[in-house]
């Protein structure tokens, strides 16, 4: 097990990644994970979208739509998962189920819909650790390939994809955020060949 230290942003203690834990998410955690999700944007994305949106962004403003998610049966089989301290403190999460996908017939397609984390815990091998867990959740629930979009652009996130073992499948697509366009890639991953747990 990867056991990188990370200085906690509020304690300014040292944490290893095995002081980390994965729950699944409660309707309760809608604000903390909306304020995650705030806070990866703004510090992921500057200069690969208007940063005009990027300052817009706020917990509150997302809350809404974390509650509905959080409260609402992902099916046929999916959820939300969070990435908590020994303290319960929310730094990360993701959500999964059945791929969204209109070009997908295949019933047996899941995929990753989220996966953020709090920029205090970048690079320090939780996030492999929360899509492992997301993967394996897959997996359980009978789907024998995943996939994923990501920004285009986000060089960050497609390496980290691909050193998980994610291939680009070369489909790509627009996404209309209101604000501005961008455009998303394809990531798939054959979930038998999907990284060992890290249990």
């Amino acid at each position: 097990m990867n056991q990188s230290l990370h200085r906690d942003a509020e304690s300014g203690g040292i944490r290893t990644c095995a002081e980390f834990s994965i729950r699944k998410a409660k309707p309760t955690d809608a604000m903390a994970i909306a304020t995650v999700y705030v806070r990866s944007w703004q510090a992921a994305y500057p200069g690969l979208v208007p940063q005009s949106f990027l300052d817009s962004l706020t917990p509150e403003g997302q809350l809404g739509q974390w509650q509905m998610i959080l409260a609402s049966p992902l099916s046929p089989v999916g959820g939300a998962l969070v990435l908590v301290t020994d303290e319960d403190r929310i730094v990360g999460f993701a959500s999964f189920g059945a791929s969204r996908d209109d070009n997908i017939e295949d019933e047996r397609v899941g995929e990753v819909m989220t996966l953020y984390l709090d920029p205090s815990v970048w690079r320090r091998g939780v996030g492999a650790k929360l899509l492992n867990k997301s993967v394996e959740e897959l997996a359980r629930g009978g789907y024998h390939l995943a996939i994923l979009w990501v920004l285009e652009t986000n060089a960050r996130a497609r390496d980290f994809y691909e050193h998980m073992g994610w291939r680009r499948d070369g489909t790509s697509k627009l996404h209309d955020w209101n604000a501005f366009v961008a455009t998303d890639v394809r990531y798939r991953l054959e979930l038998a060949r999907s990284q060992p747990s890290f249990r």
